[in-house]
Parts: structure tokens; C-alpha cells; sequence
């Protein structure tokens, strides 16, 4: 995940900002269980009022796709994510560094797709094999987030999130509507659920307090 700005509880009111560095570590299961998937997230959030941490999440998802020697569907696109996290868990300790959050992002995802060797068969007019074109696609969306962060050793976290998520549009080309939404998730639902389990590493930068 892209840069991810965190906090250093050193009280309640006084702590180091820092710059936490993400990465979405379960994509790289994509390998193994979807080979047919690549995918990359990052991520960058930043303490700037107490407990408030805006967010901001890149990610890339590249789909070849075979389907039993019927069609070949093809996928590569970009998203952004921006939003808010709040965290509603109180330190036990000065030096407690865990989060339990929740919260909110608008998701904008530009990419393209495509399919060729689309095989119909019909016994009565004959078999097609034709495609469709690549098209320059687009979609937007809602997520409601929530999730826990834990200190494993000094500055270095992991976390998971559990998010739903809202199609708010989507653009469609001229035979059809896009097979997968980087980001989101398949293109024939407007809603869907997605998980990210994170390995972060926090750059403390300076001091501030929060009332």
C-alpha cells in the first residue's frame, strides 16, 4: 500500500505524528487461489484531529480470464480511494498503539477490458467467434469500513478491514457492461464486500497534541 500516515500514542493528548507505510499483503494470495487475477493496493492515512485519520488507497487489478475454451475476457485498470477513519479504541497505556476502526470512502476506478475467441454454438445457424473492442471504462462508489490495527514490534502494524461497498455508476461500452471494477469488485452488482489485511510500518516526523 502506498504511504499510510499514522499516529504515536504517547498520551491521550500528546503523540508523534508519523508516516505509516501500508501494503495489502493478501493480494499476493491472488497468486494461488486466482491465478488469473493480479492485484496491488497502498495506502497513506494521517492523524490531523484527535482519533481522525483521512485515508487515501491506491490500487492496480489485471484480469485473463479463459472460460472453457467459450471467450477470453481481458481487464487492467487503476482506483483511488479517499475517505476518513475514525478510531473508537482509547489507549490502556501511554505507549498503547492499537485501533479499532471505522469509516468511510468514495472509490473512483478507471480501466479498460475487452474479449476475443467468443465462441457461440448453434446447431441451426452455425457457430459464432467474433469479440468485443477494448473500451475505456469508469466507475464510482461508497465503503463503509471497519477494522483493528495492532503494534507487532516498534512502528511495524498490522491490520485487517472489512468493507461494504455501494456502486454509485458505472460507464458501459457498446456490447456490454464491464466483467470485473478494479477496486470494487464483479460489474454486475451494485453492491459487494471486500477484506485487506495490511502490513504497515510507522516514520514518526514530530510532535503534536490533540485536545
Amino acid at each position: 500500500m502506498f504511504f499510510l500516515y499514522s499516529t504515536v500514542g504517547l498520551s491521550q493528548t500528546d503523540r508523534t505524528v508519523g508516516l505509516r507505510l501500508g501494503f495489502d499483503v493478501s493480494r499476493l494470495s491472488l497468486y494461488y487461489f486466482q491465478p488469473e487475477r493480479k492485484a496491488l493496493e497502498v495506502s497513506s492515512d494521517m492523524e490531523v484531529i484527535k482519533n481522525l485519520y483521512p485515508t487515501i488507497e491506491l490500487g492496480w487489478n489485471n484480469i485473463k480470464l479463459k472460460q472453457d475454451s467459450l471467450f477470453n475476457c481481458y481487464s487492467n485498470g487503476y482506483y483511488v480511494r479517499l475517505g476518513v477513519d475514525h478510531n473508537f479504541l482509547k489507549p490502556e497505556n501511554k505507549n498503547g498503539r492499537e485501533m479499532f476502526i471505522g469509516g468511510i470512502r468514495y472509490g473512483y476506478s478507471f480501466f479498460s477490458d475487452y474479449a476475443q475467441n467468443i465462441i457461440i454454438k448453434d446447431s441451426y445457424w452455425g457457430d459464432f467467434n467474433g469479440g468485443i473492442p477494448k473500451s475505456s471504462l469508469s466507475a464510482q462508489w461508497l465503503e463503509l469500513v471497519v477494522g483493528f490495527r495492532t503494534e507487532l514490534f516498534k512502528n511495524l502494524f498490522l491490520g485487517w478491514t472489512l468493507r461494504g461497498r455501494l456502486l454509485l455508476a458505472k460507464s458501459k461500452d457498446d456490447e456490454t457492461g464491464p466483467y470485473w471494477i478494479p477496486g470494487f469488485g464483479k460489474g454486475n452488482t451494485k453492491t459487494g464486500i471486500g477484506f485487506n489485511y495490511s502490513i504497515f510500518y510507522s516514520i514518526p516526523l514530530y510532535k503534536a497534541k490533540f485536545k
